[in-house]
């Protein structure tokens, strides 16, 4: 008959299950040993599940580039499909789609939205069953870390360092994935009123007065929208302070 381990009081309560009795080593630990078969089958599994692994690149990043080509196309995004062919080895290259976008920064509307229904959230967690722990705790944890974005962009938001375009450096740091900012008009030493002066001038004042009465509309959204670019400026501070230097 085997001897019976005696445990001392530190391994007693490690040991100690929730219901009282100890939790014996399982038997897969407790009989565990490497042979020569078992070291090769594992190399070879290895080597086989890479090997499968770079192979099946090429269709996965064509996958994820069908995926953001529908993506862009249906959802209301301002942005291009860009792709940029990234050599992992001298004989294998992967060709890497990333959506070319600028960053938008959350307006007051969108900030307060998701804190309210962060904060509902993390209420809705006391009153879940107590068999539903585990689900308890990730959510809180989910929350936790949206919080604290939500008090990022309510204190700095200018400040965040990261952009959509940069998510993909830690693994691909030599892709290029800037968005070239276009239909920009190049620098005018001459004020609008200057040009609209000369415009007045070429036309005359009955062609001219009739070219601003047809545009009165398309003037006033431009206004509007520099009204609206202008108060969102002003909720930056880093921006803001720069308008006013």
């Amino acid at each position: 008959m085997a001897k019976a381990v005696q445990l001392n009081s530190q391994d007693r309560v490690r040991f100690r299950g929730h219901r009282g009795g100890l939790i014996p080593m399982h038997r897969a630990l407790a009989h565990y040993g490497l042979d020569r078969v078992e070291i090769i089958t594992a190399v070879v599994l290895v080597i086989l599940l890479s090997s499968v692994w770079l192979l099946l690149l090429p269709q996965v990043c064509h996958f994820w580039t069908q995926v953001l080509d529908t993506g862009i196309r249906v959802l209301p995004l301002r942005a291009e499909l860009g792709l940029h062919e990234y050599h992992l080895t001298s004989n294998v290259s992967l060709v890497v789609p990333y959506p070319g976008m600028e960053a938008v920064l959350p307006d007051t509307r969108t900030w307060a939205v998701t804190g309210i229904v962060t904060i509902l959230l993390f209420a809705v967690t006391y009153f879940l069953p107590s068999h539903l722990v585990p689900v308890i705790y990730l959510l809180r944890g989910v929350l936790l870390i949206q919080a604290t974005a939500l008090v990022y962009f309510g204190l700095i938001p200018a400040e965040f360092p990261h952009t959509p375009s940069g998510y993909l450096h830690p693994a691909f740091g030599r892709l290029k994935l800037e968005y070239p900012t276009q239909n920009v008009s190049p620098d005018r030493p001459e004020s609008l009123n200057v040009r609209l002066q000369r415009m007045e001038q070429a036309c005359g004042p009955t062609i001219y007065q009739t070219l601003l009465e047809m545009n009165s509309l398309d003037l006033e959204l431009l206004e509007l929208a520099r009204i609206e670019i202008r108060s969102r400026r002003d909720r930056i501070p880093v921006l803001s302070a720069k308008a006013r230097a």
